[in-house]
Order: C-alpha cells, then sequence, then structure tokens
C-alpha cells in the first residue's frame, strides 16, 4: 500500500537485493514499512471504555467517529474551525477507499486543529474477531492512513473499538502497535437522531424522554452529570453536521473548555510509541 510513497524515502537503487533488515542491501519499501512495536507495559486498566481523568476545570474533548465523509464532514470542519474547537477524528480505514474521502482526510490532518486516529478498517464488533483479525483491522487502518497522507511516518497515537466493544483481550491488538485505546465519557447518540431531530425512544433506551427531540439538550446535562469528557460525535450524520456550530456555543456557554485528547494525561499515559521505519530517520509525525 505504501509502494506509492516510496519516491520520499531514501532508498536504494533498484537492484538491492531484498533483506528486512535496514541494512544497505534493504529495498526502499522495506525501509519505510519496518516498524518495530516494543511490548505493551502492564496495565492496571485495559478497557478504555470510560476515560477516567482529571477533568477539573470542565475541559470537554471533541471526538468524530466513522467517517470521512465527502457529504458531512466538510461542513464538521467548518463549524470546529469558526469555533476554533479541537477536534480528534477517528477513521474507518474503509472510507478512504473513496479518493474524494483520501482528500478529505489529508485536509484534516493539514489543519492544527485536528488530530487523525484509527477506528478500525471494517467497523467490525471486536468481540467477534480473533486476536489476528483484530490486529489485521488496526494495521490496515493505519497503512491506509498513510497511504492516504502519503506520509509513511505518520504514526496515528488513539485507537477506538467500533461500537465501544472490547474488554482486556481486544485491547491487546491496539496496544501491540504503541496505541492508547480512547475512550468516551458521553455518548449521546447522534446516529438515532433524523434530519429533524428526532431519536426514535426503542432504538436508544437510555436517552430520556425529554431529550428525544432535543440532543444539544441531552449533551448538555451529560457534560453536567460528568463535569465534562471526551464526547462521542459522528461526522457522517447530517444531522450533527447541521446543528455543530448551535452545540458548540451552548457547550462553551455553559462554562465548559475544549481541549485536545493529547491535554488527557491518563490516556497519553497508554501510548507507547513504536520506532519508525528507517526512511523515518527516527521521527514520527
Amino acid at each position: 500500500m505504501l509502494s506509492a510513497l516510496l519516491g520520499a524515502c531514501a532508498g536504494p537503487s533498484p537492484g538491492a537485493s531484498d533483506t528486512h533488515d535496514g541494512s544497505v542491501g534493504s529495498t526502499g519499501e522495506d525501509l519505510c514499512e519496518a516498524w518495530v512495536h516494543p511490548p505493551p507495559p502492564a496495565r492496571s486498566w485495559c478497557s478504555g471504555l470510560e476515560v477516567m481523568d482529571d477533568l477539573d476545570g470542565r475541559r470537554v474533548a471533541i471526538t468524530f467517529d466513522d467517517g470521512p465523509s465527502s457529504r458531512t464532514t466538510p461542513a464538521i470542519l467548518g463549524a470546529l474551525r469558526a469555533a476554533d474547537v479541537p477536534a480528534t477524528f477517528f477513521v474507518v480505514g474503509r472510507m478512504l477507499e473513496d479518493a474524494r474521502q483520501r482528500e478529505l482526510l489529508r485536509e484534516i490532518h493539514a489543519d492544527p486543529l485536528f488530530d487523525v486516529a484509527n477506528h478500525s478498517y471494517t467497523h467490525p464488533d471486536s468481540l467477534m474477531l480473533s486476536v489476528e483479525e483484530l490486529e489485521s483491522e488496526v494495521h490496515e487502518t493505519n497503512e491506509a492512513i498513510r497511504a492516504s497522507l502519503g506520509d509513511p511516518c505518520y504514526f496515528p497515537r488513539y485507537y477506538r473499538f467500533p461500537y465501544g466493544s472490547a474488554n482486556c483481550r481486544e485491547t491487546r491488538a491496539p496496544e501491540a502497535f504503541g496505541m492508547a485505546v480512547a475512550g468516551f465519557d458521553i455518548d449521546v447518540a447522534d446516529w438515532c437522531f433524523d434530519e429533524e431531530g428526532r431519536c426514535e425512544a426503542s432504538r436508544a433506551t437510555w436517552i430520556p424522554p425529554q431529550y428525544l427531540d432535543d440532543m444539544i439538550g441531552f449533551l448538555l446535562a451529560r457534560l453536567e452529570e460528568e463535569d465534562g469528557g471526551i464526547v462521542l460525535l459522528h461526522d457522517v450524520m447530517p444531522y450533527t453536521a447541521a446543528v455543530l456550530p448551535e452545540l458548540l456555543e451552548r457547550v462553551r456557554a455553559a462554562g465548559f473548555t475544549f481541549v485536545r485528547l493529547e491535554e488527557l494525561p491518563r490516556l497519553n499515559d497508554a501510548v507507547n510509541p513504536p520506532e519508525p521505519p528507517m526512511c523515518c530517520h527516527g521521527e514520527i509525525h
């Protein structure tokens, strides 16, 4: 997948032998693909589904799953930029099979407000997969992200399980690649709200009746309960794209401060960056 990127790497001549140890005889492709992943450290916690962090100061980290979508993500980016709000985008690898969405990912990555992270390749229920299948989901998405960005040295720091479906066995897969499992504190089920802003009670039974037509009100109530936290949204949802400017304005007006995921110490403590390929000259982007 990275063969198109290798022109940027200082690889050897075309006649070089196909070795894999980074020696002079290695091919350019080897030099750009040989990530060295140290063993993950022992953890006293592993789910990553609720990131308990020091959130004093009513801090909020906004995250988006399942994109990028050429239909809805541009409006999401516009609203975030207009309000100067940082966000992390957990991308699904198969979405990058579309050239328009690869271009959109490059736009996200180029903006210092935003971060790109991994949300699997096919959006499976991880509890139903073998360890090998889980590792493939993580690896293939990392490779799709690097290829889309044109950067073989990019390291997605965070992984989020589709549906939040994982236990300690599943978390070993992203940890094996040096990534932290990024959970969420608040899920407002924005996928449930149609374009008129209505959610059917049977689809999200945990939403109180008074909020079935008030997604922003539900978010604000949950933020007050949690005193901030990591918010899960989806940049593929039309209603989310439509109301995001109001949502950001009202969250800020309620006295919350928007922060990046990287400002949450416990989450970052779980990142165990690998040694990058030789063509990266020791630098991870």
